[in-house]
C-alpha cells in the first residue's frame, strides 16, 4: 500500500495563492467573450475582413456575474475603441469596467490608374483596386466602385492617390457662362426665358442665372442647358 502523501505547507499556501488568479482569469475570458460577441453581431455583414483584438484592465475586479457588453457613444467600429462591460457582483450589485478594443478592418479600396485632371469623367479603366487596412487609411474612402463611375473630378489626381469621398462630383449639366433655357411654371401657364449661368450646375442642384433683363435668380438644373425657377 502506497504511503499517504500529505501536502506540505509551502505547497498549500502556494495552492491557495493561485486560486484568485485562476477565479480572475477565467472572470477576463468571459467578459471578453462578451465583448467580442458583441462587436461580431455589430459587424456582421461589413465589407472584408475583420480582426478584433481586445485587452483586458490590468487591475484585479470583484466577480462579474452575467456580463453584458455595450459600446457607449456612436462610435466608428475601426481603430481603436471602448467597450463597455456591465457586470452583477455576487452581492447583486451591478458595475461598469472598460476594456480596450482594436479593430482592424481589411477591404479592397480604390486608387488612380493614370494621372487623372480636374473636370475627367472617371470610368473602370481610371481605377485601380488594392486591399489594406482601412483603420490605417485615410478616413472617407472609397470602398464601393459604383459611387465612382460616372462621376466628375473636381481637381487632378495623382496615381496612386487612393479616392476619397468629395475627390468627384455628378457630372455637370449646365456649365458656367453657358446660355440656359429656364422655365417658370404656375397655375395653368409657363413662362420660358433664357440667362447666362454663373456657375456649373450637377442635375437637380442650384445655381444662379443672370437673365436679360439683368437681374440674377435662384434656379434648379433639370437637364441639358436648362433650369427651373426655384421657388
Amino acid at each position: 500500500m502506497p504511503p499517504p502523501r500529505f501536502i506540505t505547507p509551502l505547497l498549500l499556501c502556494a495552492v491557495l495563492m493561485l486560486c484568485p488568479a485562476i477565479a480572475q482569469a477565467a472572470q477576463t475570458r468571459a467578459e471578453l467573450a462578451a465583448a467580442r460577441t458583441l462587436l461580431e453581431q455589430r459587424l456582421a455583414g461589413a465589407p472584408g475582413r475583420v480582426e478584433i483584438e481586445l485587452r483586458a484592465p490590468q487591475a484585479t475586479l470583484p466577480e462579474c456575474l452575467e456580463p453584458e457588453a455595450f459600446i457607449p457613444g456612436n462610435p466608428n467600429l475601426i481603430g481603436q475603441l471602448t467597450i463597455g462591460v456591465r457586470c452583477v457582483s455576487p452581492i447583486g450589485a451591478t458595475t461598469t469596467r472598460y476594456l480596450r478594443a482594436t479593430l482592424r478592418r481589411f477591404a479592397p479600396y480604390w486608387v488612380a490608374d493614370r494621372d487623372i485632371d480636374a473636370g475627367d469623367l472617371l470610368s473602370m479603366g481610371d481605377l485601380e483596386q488594392r486591399e489594406g487596412d482601412l483603420s490605417r487609411l485615410p478616413g472617407r474612402l472609397v470602398t464601393d466602385p459604383a459611387q465612382l463611375i460616372g462621376q466628375q473630378t473636381v481637381r487632378r489626381i495623382n496615381r496612386g492617390t487612393a479616392l476619397l469621398e468629395g475627390m468627384t462630383r455628378a457630372p455637370s449639366v449646365i456649365q458656367r457662362n453657358e446660355r440656359v433655357e429656364v422655365r417658370a411654371e404656375g397655375n395653368g401657364f409657363t413662362i420660358l426665358t433664357e440667362g447666362i449661368a454663373l456657375e456649373d450646375a450637377a442635375l437637380e442642384q442650384r445655381l444662379r442665372v443672370r437673365l436679360a433683363s439683368g437681374s440674377v435668380v435662384d434656379v434648379t438644373a433639370s437637364g441639358a442647358s436648362s433650369a427651373t425657377l426655384s421657388r
